[in-house]
């Protein structure tokens, strides 16, 4: 009987360690692609001439302005 359990307790231990190690292989390769979208997302950011400066949201903000100007000549033009 006592041959039996560790029979199974060992294979159990060898199922986890199997378990473990292709959890290790999927978190590493999510990692690389998140990665890879990470770089995909900072070079969309830095076409748009974006930096990582405090000054990002003041260039935001004047973009935005600008637009809201341009949607409320358009609407009072079409009146």
């Amino acid at each position: 009987m006592e041959n039996q359990i560790i029979t199974m307790l060992t294979d159990l231990d060898k199922e986890m360690k199997s378990m473990r190690s292709e959890m290790n292989q999927e978190i590493s390769e999510m990692n690389k692609r998140f990665d890879a979208i990470d770089a995909k997302l900072d070079s969309i950011v830095e076409g748009f001439g974006f930096t990582t400066t405090s000054s990002d949201f003041d260039f935001l903000l004047s973009k935005v302005n600008e637009l809201e100007m341009e949607v409320y000549k358009l609407k009072k033009k079409s009146l």
